[in-house]
């Protein structure tokens, strides 16, 4: 019965990820679409059950009380450093398991969650400290209140202390399975409804409407680790959850998590200061029509965000193999990725100003030409995830830092000329261009340097030495550690004479 539990869980594998089972492009494709339906079928529910949630905080705390709820939860958001890379370290490394071992594989995850546990303590320690001096309510902008410091607090508390959990929803990635992570995190949201409403039942306070959403990802997070353990046959919640006790294996991950960081560092600083630059040069309004589009844009990209992130795992699985990503394959989802973007482009155009001028209730004009920057910024993300997906090695995750640094400052730059000129379409146009030039072009070269390399054929190698084959059989019967084999230490390999071909013994 024992023996039956691993067949059962590879089955169960097996049929969940039979679309990436595939050769070729249309695994490719079969991962991306799978992201996209469930992320537009997801997307209402979700949106629903945000929009019930703060109806019902409304209704219990009042407009002042929904304020604080609204700084409060978005506040994390604010933190640029993300997951501090660890995601990239642990979709790699569970995507290559096949080749690095599953153990590799696992304390990739707990030294990740390790290190993401060290950065939650971080979080509780100042956000208690804050908390300890007054100073919440003067960050947020309220007048002097206890219900505030204690709702930034406990808020935060919860916030750090969830991040290792959201690991789960990378390793589910990494295993071709990034429609059911997006499942679990709409079943998050549900969730956070439901600890919304209960609040309300037990007429709890602002602090405890804060921390639902919190709390609701770490659910969807401690549910994808359970399904993932399953899937792979280890305790993955259990290692989360215990990352930080002494003496857990640990693995290198930050070759792959500093680039990373980099990477969502300058994006942030590239997005997150559009508003700034038009409200310092352009003016109120401008900043109300940009947040109104970006309002429709946000929810367009996220799903093609999705879509490039299933692509990670299948790539990092045929990394380095026969069976590498070929030129035809990147073309061809390539141009998938263009139809999707070129489609919810040309809906942002159609759509977007009659659904804005209802939004603002025709108190502000939203120009054609806003949705117009806004939809070639969106192509332009959907055609660069297929290259970008392929540089997630530590090679290629610094060279895309330093991408992302100069599309960062000349984004800024451009902002600043384009809205003095053209007003709030100017964000969006320039980051356009900035991604065009210092991200899409320099990653496609280097893509195509990376496959003509892949298709190059490489000359056999010689034939090793008497002295060496010697040796190597030494090693072999001593259970020592194995030459050019690649074996683990330890590994006894019986020895083979060299092919006809010249290859080198193992």
């Amino acid at each position: 019965m024992a023996e039956c539990r691993p067949r059962m869980r590879i089955g169960l594998a097996k049929r969940l990820v039979r679309p990436a089972g595939e050769t070729g492009d249309t695994s490719y494709v079969g991962l991306a679409s799978a992201s996209l339906v469930v992320r537009l079928v997801t997307l209402p529910l979700t949106g629903a059950a945000g929009i019930i949630s703060a109806r019902i905080v409304v209704d219990e705390t009042g407009v002042a009380g929904y304020a604080l709820f609204s700084l409060v939860v978005t506040l994390p958001q604010l933190l640029p450093v993300g997951d501090l890379g660890m995601g990239a370290a642990v979709m790699d490394a569970c995507g290559r398991r096949d080749s690095l071992g599953i153990e590799a594989a696992r304390r990739t995850i707990t030294t990740s969650a390790r290190n993401l546990f060290l950065l939650g303590l971080l979080v509780v320690a100042v956000s208690t400290g804050l908390g300890i001096f007054g100073a919440w309510p003067a960050l947020l902008g309220v007048r002097e209140s206890a219900e505030a410091n204690a709702a930034a607090v406990v808020a935060f508390c919860v916030f750090g202390l969830g991040l290792p959990f959201g690991l789960g929803g990378r390793v589910l990635a990494a295993l071709n399975l990034n429609h059911l992570a997006l499942l679990l995190q709409a079943g998050g949201s549900a969730s956070a409804l439901a600890v919304t409403a209960l609040v309300a039942q037990l007429h709890g306070p602002t602090a405890a409407y804060c921390v639902a959403g919190f709390v609701g990802m770490g659910l969807a997070g401690a549910a994808s680790l359970v399904m993932a353990g399953r899937i792979l046959g280890l305790p993955l919640l259990r290692d989360v959850a215990l990352s930080a006790w002494p003496g857990r294996p640990s693995a290198r991950v930050w070759h792959f998590a500093g680039p990373m960081t980099v990477v969502v560092l300058a994006s942030s600083v590239a997005y997150s200061c559009d508003r700034v630059v038009l409200s310092h040069v352009a003016g109120p309004v401008s900043v109300a029509a940009y947040s109104a589009a970006a309002q429709l844009y946000g929810p367009l990209f996220g799903a093609v965000g999705m879509m490039g992130l299933a692509l990670w795992g299948a790539y990092a699985r045929r990394r380095g193999s026969e069976g590498a990503v070929t030129p035809a394959d990147l073309k061809r989802v390539t141009a998938f990725f263009a139809l999707v973007g070129l489609g919810m482009g040309a809906a942002l155009v159609g759509f977007g100003p009659l659904v804005v001028s209802w939004l603002m209730s025709d108190r502000i004009e939203v120009t054609t030409g806003l949705f117009v920057a806004f939809a070639l910024l969106l192509l332009a993300h959907a055609c660069n995830y297929p290259n970008a997906m392929l540089l997630t090695d530590p090679p290629g995750l610094r060279r895309l830092a330093v991408c992302c640094c100069a599309a960062a400052v000349v984004s800024t730059a451009l902002t600043i000329v384009l809205s003095r000129e053209i007003g709030a379409s100017g964000p969006p146009l320039a980051s356009f261009i900035a991604l065009v030039g210092c991200i899409y072009l320099p990653g496609r070269r280097m893509v195509r340097s990376r496959l003509h390399a892949d298709r190059t054929p490489r000359p056999p190698a010689e034939p090793a030495s008497e002295k060496s084959r010697t040796l190597i059989q030494k090693e072999n019967h001593g259970a020592t550690v194995c030459g050019p084999c690649g074996g683990p230490a330890g590994a006894r390999i019986p020895p083979r004479e060299p092919s006809e071909a010249g290859d080198p013994p193992s």
